[in-house]
């Protein structure tokens, strides 16, 4: 289908690689007008057969994931330039930013936000992971590139995942094929550095490896020649994260022994077994992870927000847009941030990344009027008597989901559940209840369409002893659908690859 500028008006480029570049437009849907980002191949890849088709198929698979923890693919089209993907957009930087910021201030980042970071990712994944076709049939998702610049941490306390299948469709394209792993060796299994067949426990390997650099506060493998990090990916050890943080819980460190493993049938089975083994370490910790985590990124990167809010003001201008829609955006993208881990009316653009390489901040806000009347699934305006009053859709779920939800105290259903409600600047509040599960009170303003995550702490007996975490491969574990059981393994037996001392904490 070929779009017109009527629809989709380009407003700026955001950032170009080797494989194709980003641009920030402004879809127009009648009177109404939102941003989003735009990805496309270069044209001399765009005119390519397979790589346009590739590139077109695993769009359409990314469009399929929809998750909280996943950057979402909004549309799939083609216009006289080639095919594009429009992109939600979010309010955050990505993991490596936080990273290198935690560096060059000398802090490590708080455990429980680690962990929190780590159990976000595991939860798109997971949802990636058992994604299905129509007819239900398992489509076999695997990210492939998961790495901190494919990790948008947001202002929300939502961390989200970016680019599914497309490093896949491309490292199938003879034209791409070579160089695609530059940068990010480090973070692949070793099956895909042997070029083997890979299934979802190679982006556990990788989730593994971020986890250790975040509690680390630093590169597992630093850049440098690929041949010699690939040969540490293959032939050493799995580091003790111990070592470099002596406060990390026993089961944290277990886990990461395990998802870091060489032997894929030794990792854990699945990314929701990573996210809940990580909930219950995290649920131990005297930290509040997800009101460190916003506070921390408002705290951290308020300048860079300030200065691509003047970017996408530059660019506006450009256009010679109307001095009101200017002021207009100006405003909504300068609002203060809420405490409350909610939506601002204005968000910044998930980083996006091209075949992995390039990393994108980019702050976008909403411009244009308010619409008057709900919206619809579409994005469309839905006509409305004048004298009806504005309404917002606030989604809520939970991890477990099944969980009751008071608003002000009245029982509105249980999780997940999309609550349709009167626009106001005043804040509700929002009670979950799940047995066998702490209570949960958040206070929500539902000024603005709104999507809340909200894991629930388990409750637990304080006279009940905590269990010790067992030994890498002691244990059976079930296996997810499409997977070989795994089998026991033997003890590790020290060796100068493997010295008894990364498992001293469970002498």
């Amino acid at each position: 289908m070929v779009e017109t500028q009527a629809r989709i008006v380009p407003i700026c480029e955001l950032a170009q690689g080797g494989m194709g570049r980003v641009d920030l437009v402004a879809r127009r849907e009648g009177s109404f007008e939102r941003l989003y980002a735009r990805k496309r191949l270069h044209r001399h890849l765009a005119a390519d057969a397979q790589c346009h088709a590739m590139f077109l198929d695993e769009a359409r698979i990314a469009g399929l994931i929809r998750h909280a923890n996943v950057v979402s693919v909004i549309d799939v089209g083609e216009d006289t330039e080639g095919p594009y993907l429009l992109m939600d957009y979010v309010e955050g930087v990505p993991l490596n930013a936080v990273i290198s910021h935690a560096i060059d201030s000398g802090s490590p980042l708080p455990m429980a936000m680690c962990l929190e970071i780590a159990t976000q990712v595991a939860r798109g994944l997971h949802a990636a992971h058992e994604l299905t076709s129509r007819d239900g049939d398992r489509l076999g998702v695997v990210h492939r590139d998961v790495s901190p610049q494919n990790i948008l941490v947001g202002f929300d306390g939502i961390v989200r995942l970016t680019d599914f299948g497309i490093a896949k469709a491309l490292d199938q394209s003879s034209h791409t094929s070579t160089g695609i792993l530059k940068g990010k060796v480090g973070y692949l299994a070793p099956e895909q550095l042997r070029f083997e067949p890979v299934d979802r426990r190679a982006d556990l390997f990788a989730l593994g490896v971020v986890l250790y650099e975040l509690l680390a506060g630093k590169r597992l493998h630093p850049a440098g020649d690929r041949s010699e990090t690939a040969r540490h990916v293959l032939d050493d050890a799995a580091p003790d994260i111990g070592n470099e943080r002596e406060e990390t819980p026993p089961e944290v460190v277990e886990l990461l022994f395990q998802m870091m493993s060489k032997d894929p049938a030794l990792r854990p089975v699945s990314a929701r077994e990573v996210s809940r083994r990580l909930e219950a370490a995290k649920a131990e910790l005297d930290e509040p992870a997800g009101a460190t985590l916003v506070e921390y990124m408002e705290s951290s990167f308020s300048d860079r927000r300030l200065a691509n809010q003047k970017h996408v003001r530059d660019a506006a201008q450009n256009l010679q847009m109307t001095e009101p829609d200017v002021a207009r955006l100006v405003t909504e993208m300068s609002a203060t941030s809420r405490a409350t881990p909610a939506p601002a009316p204005w968000r910044w653009l998930a980083p996006t990344t091209i075949a992995g390489v390039v990393a994108l901040i980019v702050v976008v806000g909403r411009f244009g009027p308010e619409p008057s009347a709900p919206q619809s699934s579409s994005g469309v305006p839905s006509p409305a008597a004048p004298s009806r009053t504005r309404t917002v859709s606030v989604h809520v779920e939970t991890t477990p989901s099944g969980a009751e939800i008071l608003m002000n105290g009245t029982l509105e259903g249980t999780t997940p559940r999309e609550l349709v409600l009167p626009a106001s600047q005043d804040a509700l509040t929002l009670t979950l209840r799940l047995a066998g599960h702490r209570e949960r009170v958040e206070r929500v303003v539902p000024d603005v369409n709104q999507r809340l995550v909200l894991p629930l702490v388990p409750s637990a007996p304080a006279d009940v002893p905590r269990p010790r975490a067992p030994l890498a491969g002691s244990a059976m574990r079930p296996k997810p659908d499409g997977l070989e059981s795994p089998k026991a393994a033997p003890p590790p037996v020290p060796s100068a690859s493997a010295p008894s001392a990364g498992f001293r904490r469970y002498d």
